[in-house]
């Protein structure tokens, strides 16, 4: 079988493109940062890759918060802890739209 979303170009995992991930605990591979944005916009991020998962996560404050207080400031301490992926409705620039919320399993 094929999957579409082996040809989508999306550099990095979205509510808009893991769905598939929705509901299902994944596994820390590594936590990294890195430049994301357009050329000449560029911020430094904290991205996160899981176990099986082509694509990084790109993470929010929200999730980073909830992973610091779970886990420590330390991001390698992170790796190989499970979180459940899940997507929730979050306001975004003032209208609700699709956003992935990070849960830690201890």
């Amino acid at each position: 079988m094929v999957k579409t979303s082996k040809f989508k170009t999306a550099q990095y995992m979205s509510a808009k493109n893991g769905g598939e991930y929705n509901g299902k605990t994944l596994t820390i591979d590594s936590v990294y940062s890195s430049l994301v944005g357009q050329p000449g916009e560029e911020k430094e991020k904290l991205l996160m890759r899981f176990s099986g998962v082509d694509k990084p996560l790109v993470l929010n404050q929200t999730n980073i918060a909830i992973l610091e207080t779970a886990y420590g400031d330390d991001t390698d301490l992170w790796i190989n802890n499970k979180v459940g992926f899940n997507l929730v409705t979050v306001m975004f620039n003032g209208s609700p739209t699709l956003g992935i919320q990070l849960n830690p399993k201890k």
